[in-house]
């Protein structure tokens, strides 16, 4: 933190460097260093008008654990483990929007928040990839690609195609979302390798997670609802994955298929 009370976080910059080599690390760190520069003259969030806020208002999937700098109490809870905040999207930074903030801007929440979660719905998604059978993956340089699933409805639409049992999916960074659709004989031998591949990158202090890990968990999003089904215990630390409820039955649906 600054004198002037300005932060200035590092989060971002070690993620960078430990991804290169440590002879990259000085040019890694001078840009890192300009775009904080660069970015204090950005206009404050409060002061754009409803147009610019509009165009430059992005919603954002952050892990729900307290952070000590900033306060996201406003923030809407998504699913557990998960929420969703409101970032302005600048030139060279994105910022994050505390709580302090969000009843100081042109537009009200209600319409910060519709218009964000469309401006992510329209953000890139650079690859689709089928990571093993029935287990695929959006990934993408956007920060906003796990926040589409926000959005389930679009996303469906635009990116994954037709799901009417909905998906089964984990968000380990901002940059991916990794999915298995409902369907077909394999679907449950997916859901294990989905959930074995989370918790992976989750447990591997090596892996690349940009912007740090979001959630270790897998889970299932109908109809407007998002359970978690899978991941660590709490009393063992044994992977495991919940077959009861909403998910059960979907189970049990796809296995009676094909008796």
């Amino acid at each position: 933190m600054g004198a002037d009370g300005w932060v200035y976080s590092l989060h971002n910059l070690i993620l960078s460097c430990r991804e290169e080599p440590q002879r990259k690390w000085r040019a890694i760190v001078a840009d890192h260093q300009s775009r904080i520069l660069i970015s204090r003259a950005n206009q404050p969030a409060e002061e754009l008008d409803a147009e610019m806020l509009r165009r430059q208002v992005r919603t954002r999937l952050l892990s729900d654990v307290e952070d000590d700098w900033l306060d996201l109490s406003y923030a809407r809870p998504f699913a557990p483990g998960l929420m969703v905040a409101i970032c302005i999207d600048y030139p060279e930074t994105v910022r994050t929007i505390d709580s302090s903030t969000i009843s100081k801007l042109s537009l009200t929440p209600d319409e910060v928040f519709r218009a964000g979660q469309e401006n992510t719905n329209a953000e890139p998604i650079d690859e689709r990839t089928e990571i093993a059978p029935g287990v695929w993956a959006l990934s993408g340089t956007s920060l906003f690609v796990a926040s589409k699933v926000v959005d389930l409805d679009t996303l469906i639409q635009t990116s994954i195609g037709p799901a009417p049992d909905g998906i089964v999916f984990a968000t380990p960074h901002r940059g991916m979302l990794i999915y298995v659709k409902p369907e077909g004989p394999e679907f449950a031998v997916a859901v294990q390798t989905l959930l074995i591949a989370a918790d992976n990158m989750a447990r591997n202090s090596n892996a690349s997670l940009p912007g740090g890990l979001l959630s270790p968990a897998i889970y299932y999003a109908n109809e407007g609802i998002v359970d978690v089904i899978g991941g660590r215990a709490t009393d063992n630390d044994a992977l495991h994955i919940n077959a009861s409820g909403r998910f059960g039955e979907l189970l049990e649906k796809w296995a009676n298929s094909f008796d």
